[in-house]
C-alpha cells in the first residue's frame, strides 16, 4: 500500500489539502480511487490520535494517516470526490437516454 502513496508527485499535505478542497486539478480519478484504499480503521485512528511523537520515523502510510486525521468524514469525502469525477459522464449518458425517450414519445404522439 505504501508504494501507492509514493506515486503521488506532491506532498502528503498537498494531498490532504486537495481532498479537503475536492480539487480535481491535483487529484485525478485514479488518484482518488487509490486513496480510497487508505481509510483507517477506528483502532488505527485511536492510535494515531494518541500519537505524540515525531512523524519523521514513521512510514509513508502512517504519516498520511496523520495528515488525514484533520479531514472530516474522510471516507465520505472521497466517495463524493469520486462521484464528482464521474458526474459529467453519467450526466451525458442520462441526457442521451432522455433524448432517445423523447424521440420515442414524439413518434408515439405522431401515431395517434
Amino acid at each position: 500500500r505504501a508504494t501507492d502513496l509514493s506515486k503521488f508527485r506532491c506532498s502528503l499535505r498537498s494531498i490532504r489539502d486537495a481532498i479537503l478542497a475536492l480539487d480535481s486539478k491535483v487529484l485525478t480519478p485514479d488518484d482518488v480511487a487509490s486513496l480510497e484504499q487508505y481509510v483507517p480503521t477506528d483502532d488505527e485512528l485511536a492510535l494515531l490520535r494518541a500519537f505524540d511523537g515525531s512523524a519523521e520515523g514513521l512510514g509513508i502510510a502512517e504519516r498520511f494517516f496523520l495528515e488525514i486525521l484533520e479531514i472530516p468524514r474522510y471516507k465520505e469525502r472521497l466517495a463524493i470526490f469520486s462521484s464528482l469525477h464521474s458526474f459529467d459522464d453519467v450526466a451525458a449518458e442520462a441526457a442521451g437516454a432522455l433524448g432517445t425517450l423523447r424521440s420515442a414519445f414524439e413518434e408515439l404522439r405522431a401515431c395517434t
